[in-house]
């Protein structure tokens, strides 16, 4: 048992570290409820002090006391990390839409970058901005940085429901279906649910939006939270 305690504190640590420099009160704040849910949620390995004792399989609590305090977090703008830094990648400009599909879809199938953060970056502009229904976050370093300190890549997957396409008004297309597991102690998961990214290519041929909707609402997706 203290094994477990030790490493879900560790990962919990690391998630903080990871994510601190994100929106400091509201996530603050979140960590002080995801720590007091732990505190009184976890097998006591001490026997005197039975006030922060938890019967054992009591996950219903573990459960409510989590997603309370993830809840909190993800209200926070949570990819907002510090001044932008510059990718350090060469930038492939003057490619076509063809092209550019075909280099995002290897992204998103092979190196599963929705859960991973492993984007091709030498095709993204490095302000390029990323919406999805609880935040808008600007510059590809602050994306993949949140992506990699939220969600577990060996747990988590995603994929997608058809081939991405080019738009009539030459965007590219995409829709998917993702389950996340989070980097949060006990790693709680999300239901699997879909959606679509709509990718926007500037002049040079590099990405420079990619804006992102849910088939199911913020409260929906945040309540199926589970252990």
């Amino acid at each position: 048992r203290r094994q477990k305690l030790t490493a879900s504190r560790g990962k919990l640590l690391a998630f903080s570290a990871g994510m601190a420099a994100a929106s400091p009160c509201l996530w603050l704040l979140g960590l002080c409820l995801l720590s007091q849910s732990y505190a009184r949620t976890t097998l006591n390995t001490k026997p005197r002090t039975p006030h922060v004792t938890c019967r054992a399989g009591s996950m219903g609590s573990r459960r409510a006391a989590v997603r309370t305090g993830l809840g909190v977090v993800l209200s926070a703008p949570l990819l907002r990390f510090g001044a932008q830094a510059s990718s350090s990648a060469a930038k492939r400009t003057g490619l076509g839409l063809e092209e550019i599909k075909r280099v995002l879809e290897s992204d998103f199938v092979e190196k599963q970058s929705f859960v991973t953060g492993m984007l091709s970056e030498d095709i993204y502009d490095d302000d390029c901005r990323f919406t999805d229904p609880i935040q808008v976050t600007d510059g590809i370093r602050k994306y993949v940085k949140g992506v990699q300190a939220l969600f577990d890549p060996k747990r988590s997957k995603a994929r997608l429901l058809e081939p991405m396409k080019i738009t009539e008004d030459g965007k590219i297309f995409a829709r998917w279906e993702a389950e996340f597991v989070t980097n949060l102690p006990f790693s709680p998961k999300f239901d699997p649910y879909t959606g679509t990214t709509t990718f926007t290519v500037d002049a040079n041929g590099l990405v420079v939006d990619s804006f992102e909707t849910w088939d199911k609402s913020v409260a929906s997706v945040t309540a199926s939270l589970h252990l």
